[in-house]
């Protein structure tokens, strides 16, 4: 999945992707506001979440997910670019799974 920050697209293309996107392109505003660096510099901001990715883990559950890679570029008006990338763990979603209350 690849969220284009700026433009505000997903591909692929459905409701779900397009709230995330509007949701990180409001957490990149705020990110850029904190480092005093206007959005109009920005000319590339993008995430791309590689989902049952072929990395390994520390020794975590199964349970809690198959492997996931965040990355986000972003490259800025003056050419310069900057990458940074996240291992973890996604679960893969079904109807129900999160709604039981464990009280």
């Amino acid at each position: 999945m690849r969220l284009d920050l700026l433009g505000g697209v997903a591909d692929p293309d459905s409701e779900a992707s397009r709230v995330i996107v509007a949701r990180y392109q409001i957490f990149l505003s705020a990110a850029l506001a904190k480092h005093q660096i206007a959005w109009e510099d920005i000319r590339e901001a993008s995430l791309t979440l590689q989902f049952a990715a072929p990395v390994s883990l520390p020794c975590y559950p199964s349970w809690i997910g198959d492997p996931l890679v965040c990355t986000l570029a972003l490259r800025n008006a003056f050419a310069s670019a900057v990458e940074a990338s996240a291992v973890t763990q996604c679960a893969v979603w079904r109807p129900g799974r999160f709604s039981r209350s464990i009280r």
